[in-house]
């Protein structure tokens, strides 16, 4: 049975030779040998053909323009003359003189699969190992497989039949500088009706620092997310043409939009002032980013060690301003080692002494176009404080972001005491919820247009709470339908905390006395209607089940994963029953697997939470499916479910009101 071993090359004079060796010492003979130049300007030609002299075997094949690895893959494909071809790189080789042996004798063994994957040793330039690479799907069923977007083409030898198929559908004048491999063999893996694995790495990859996936100044990435788009495009165009049914091509090209984002994340982070500029191009939002705080005289001395950690993130923001009461401070009398850190990032400014809501109010005046983050005075902050907003702020552009959250507890229109109002439990990270309050330690994320206008009535927050920004900043946003996500990443940050400012923070002074969050929340809510009637509807829960008893849930819930003893299933039985659902089976909250097994790995994404954490999204539909299932299962659940359908037109009535209360008024 005869192979084809078919190279791409462009200004590989370093490498081709090496190469080419690999793939004549082997000791399988029966070979054809391709080499499809995309038009080298280097002594590439040169050599292959020196080569060709030696071995009759290799057949060279020049582009006489440069067209792309895709169309000089394409090329290789069409002019293959064997049952099996083999793509690889020309700075790459193979790394087993016996591996088309091997693989002859396990495609006889395995009744001629469509493909075979297998292994690669992948080296540093410096010649030291790096990993082991497997396909990613080696393992998946064919199906679940073809949704992986592992595309390396060197790690798997296909049948020319249906590599010849897969190029038929690309177009001739279609060019991509990046990413071929992963157009051609998403594209291949539709066709592919058979493959099999071998548990050899056969192939040596060299990771190179001068690839252009490595080059890093500004015009290169907004290149890069350029190319992203086109190339998702035109993927979708070619693979709607394919008669296939593994494989949702809409829903394929989005996970794969998802995982480029991610890698593109991944290689620009280590260059914090590329970073943001990354992020808003590929995210396609390019709104300036501006952090804002404020500080008075008792931090005045010390707010300089804030503003380095803010300086040294792992983004470079575009601006970072710290505004200060303009008759507390001068900039001649601040502290040298602050005023030393001025730049054209980081400003001074100066402004009405509008309290602890200096660190917002201002800079929205000064910077309404912008993105906002608020930070504190008292924090140095880790250095990917920050890009943990800001990630999640991408994938969610419209929500509040914030590194700590409340549940801001509301129990039949009544606002509760504020020792109820328990941290943001895990079932609710990263998930837009309406009750969550940002609290400002961490880090909140404003979004450009999260307010509603009244934010920035100066007599309606002095009157109504004077020393309660987050709360009013709460309420504006909530006025604007905006809701609250919480990355749960701001939970560790006493160890950060400044020396000797823990007892002199302004809500320990104020706050600290009484319960005047309640105080100052009922203010606000009082003098405006709308949210008032909000209140009362219960949005905020925005569930038939008492938003206390839910958190209570959560709490017993988090206690259990923490430590799952006898104990722990009586508590959280307790609490399941605490919710109405009498003589519920503690399996389903958990789960199908047996109790025994269950130790401190016990997921959080049990029926019962997921469903509940769906509703709380307002993915009604799809938490109904779950609790109907449910309530077929387990006869006492029924009662509950009686109870949804009202609960999801009371919801549906206040997000309705909510959308609409510009045009009715407060």
């Amino acid at each position: 049975m005869k192979f084809t071993i078919a190279i791409i090359s462009y200004n590989a004079e370093e490498h081709i030779g090496r190469c080419i060796e690999s793939c004549t010492s082997q000791t399988y003979r029966d070979l054809e040998i391709l080499v499809v130049d995309d038009n080298s300007n280097d002594k590439t030609v040169d050599i292959v053909t020196s080569l060709q002299d030696k071995d009759s075997r290799i057949k060279l094949i020049r582009h006489p323009e440069n067209r792309s690895a895709l169309q000089a893959r394409k090329t290789a494909i069409q002019n293959a003359s064997s049952k099996y071809l083999w793509l690889i790189d020309s700075d790459d080789c193979i790394d087993n003189k016996g591996a088309i042996g091997l693989l002859s004798r396990h495609i006889k063994a395995n009744n001629y699969p469509d493909m075979v994957c297998f292994g690669s040793n992948d080296y540093f330039e410096n010649g030291k190992l790096k990993r082991v690479f497997f396909d990613w799907g080696k393992d998946k069923p064919l199906n679940e497989w073809k949704l992986d977007s592992d595309f390396r083409p060197y790690t798997r030898i296909t049948s020319t039949n249906i590599l010849k198929k897969a190029v038929g559908f690309i177009p001739n004048d279609l060019y991509l500088y990046r990413h071929n491999d992963l157009f051609m063999f998403c594209l291949v893996k539709l066709f592919i009706e058979s493959k099999t694995f071998l548990d050899k790495p056969l192939y040596r990859y060299t990771l190179s620092g001068s690839s252009v996936t490595n080059q890093k100044d500004k015009e290169s990435v907004t290149k890069h997310a350029e190319l992203v788009d086109f190339l998702l495009t035109s993927y979708k165009q070619v693979a709607k043409k394919v008669q296939q049914n593994d494989v949702d091509i809409d829903h394929f090209v989005e996970l794969e939009r998802a995982k480029l984002l991610k890698y593109a994340r991944s290689q620009y982070r280590t260059q914090p002032e590329i970073y943001l500029h990354a992020l808003k191009e590929f995210y396609r939002n390019k709104t300036p980013v501006v952090v804002s705080l404020t500080t008075y005289s008792k931090r005045i001395k010390s707010v300089h060690k804030v503003i380095n950690s803010l300086l040294n993130q792992t983004i470079s923001v575009d601006k970072i301003v710290l505004w200060l009461d303009e008759k507390e401070f001068t900039l001649q009398q601040l502290p040298k080692n602050l005023k030393e850190l001025i730049s054209q990032r980081f400003e001074i400014r100066f402004c009405p002494n509008y309290k602890s809501y200096k660190k917002l109010i201002p800079t929205l005046q000064s910077f309404d176009s912008h993105t906002i983050i608020t930070v504190d005075d008292d924090i140095e902050y880790p250095e990917d404080q920050i890009e943990k907003l800001l990630l999640v702020h991408y994938e969610n552009p419209t929500e509040v972001v914030t590194n700590v959250a409340r549940n801001l507890l509301v129990e039949n229109g009544d606002i509760q005491p504020y020792v109820k109002w328990s941290h943001a439990f895990e079932e609710q990270t990263l998930k837009p919820l309406y009750n969550l309050i940002p609290i400002g330690v961490g880090g909140v994320l404003y979004p450009k247009g999260a307010f509603d206008r009244e934010v920035l009535n100066v007599d309606a927050f002095m009157k109504h709470a004077p020393h309660g920004d987050d709360i009013w900043f709460k309420c504006m946003t909530l006025l604007n339908n905006r809701k609250v996500i919480t990355t749960g990443a701001g939970y560790s940050l006493g160890k950060y905390q400044i020396p000797e400012t823990e007892d002199i923070g302004l809500w320990q002074s104020i706050n600290g006395r009484s319960d005047s969050n309640v105080t100052q929340l009922s203010s606000v809510v009082n003098a405006y209607p709308i949210l008032k009637r909000l209140f009362k509807a219960n949005l905020l829960g925005q569930i038939s089940i008492s938003q206390e008893k839910l958190i209570d849930f959560y709490a017993k819930l988090k206690l259990l994963k923490k430590n799952f003893k006898q104990q722990h299933k009586m508590a959280l039985d307790d609490a399941v029953r605490g919710l109405g659902i009498d003589e519920y089976d503690l399996k389903s909250v958990l789960g199908n697997e047996s109790l025994e097994r269950l130790d401190n790995n016990v997921t959080s994404g049990t029926d019962f939470a997921y469903a509940n954490s769906l509703y709380l999204e307002g993915r009604y539909s799809e938490a109904a499916a779950i609790f109907l299932r449910l309530s077929k299962t387990y006869p006492d659940f029924k009662h509950y479910l009686r109870n949804y359908k009202k609960s999801i037109d009371a919801a549906e009535r206040c997000s309705a009101k909510l959308l609409s209360h510009s045009e009715s008024g407060k």
